[in-house]
């Protein structure tokens, strides 16, 4: 039976401080020659490990850094890997990297009254990885997504798509909500009753700043009528907020849905 992951991690790490030896069943006890990695996907993630999310890697040969549990602090996991009748899903989110320097509250109040209406990007303004990371774990959307997409493919459709607001006032107060659209196209085979899926989602963010007191929070409705967005800019110009990433799909699962968890 192999190890919790934990267990060993807390072995390990009496090992480096204490030099307390690691029993030899913690490292030996392992009921498969591989397993499959599965990190905690959030903010705290390393991103060499989040990049391992859902790959299968052998006990034998350890990736940089050792198997999940094994790097210091590392919360990720190791699930046995049993061969092609497993059903495995991983999503590599694309292009949400950059260096440039983060906007706070009030950078979006000074673009409002010195920008003359020009847009931005999540990109330019710092808050690209922390949208997309926001969107995908902590709303949870990711895996909505992914279900959707499996969906559409056993109807024998090789896209999908969707369309929803979203708030994302924790990444600053400044966005409160947004608009998160994606398109999905993939190719897939039927091999022994498993369906295997592999295609990539364009994802588009979209927004408008209209004014610094929130005046549109008040107004109902899907529009915003024109003389209640004139009233909204108060001597300033309201701008858009937009913003793109990607993601590459690579899935294994039962053809049938009632034996699938997906």
């Amino acid at each position: 039976m192999h190890v919790d992951p934990q267990l060993y991690r807390k072995a390990f790490q009496a090992y480096l401080r204490k030099g307390t030896p690691i029993e030899w069943s913690i490292k030996q006890e392992r009921p498969t020659t591989h397993y499959i990695w599965w990190s905690r996907r959030d903010r705290h993630t390393r991103p060499t490990h989040r990049a391992r999310d859902g790959q299968v890697f052998s006990w034998d040969n350890p990736p940089d850094g050792g198997h999940p549990g094994e790097d210091y602090n590392c919360r990720c996991r190791a699930e046995p890997y049993h061969g092609d009748g497993q059903e495995y899903v991983t999503h590599d989110l694309k292009g949400i990297g950059g260096s440039n320097e983060r906007w706070k509250n009030l950078d979006f109040v000074r673009h409002f009254f010195q920008g003359a209406g020009r847009g931005v990007t999540l990109s330019e303004i710092g808050h690209l990885s922390e949208i997309a990371e926001l969107w995908a774990y902590r709303h949870g959307a990711l895996e909505r997504w992914t279900k959707q997409i499996i969906g559409e493919v056993r109807e024998a459709r090789l896209t999908a798509q969707f369309d929803r607001s979203y708030s994302f006032e924790n990444v600053q107060f400044s966005h409160g909500g947004g608009v998160v659209k994606g398109s999905f196209s993939g190719v897939t085979q039927l091999v022994h009753g498993m369906r295997a899926i592999e295609g990539e989602t364009a994802y588009e963010f979209s927004d408008i700043f209209t004014d610094p007191l929130d005046i549109r929070e008040w107004i109902t409705g899907d529009e915003i009528p024109d003389r209640a967005f004139n009233l909204t800019e108060l001597n300033g110009t309201a701008y858009p907020v937009t913003g793109s990433w990607r993601s590459h799909l690579r899935a294994k699962v039962f053809a049938e849905e009632d034996m699938s968890a997906y």
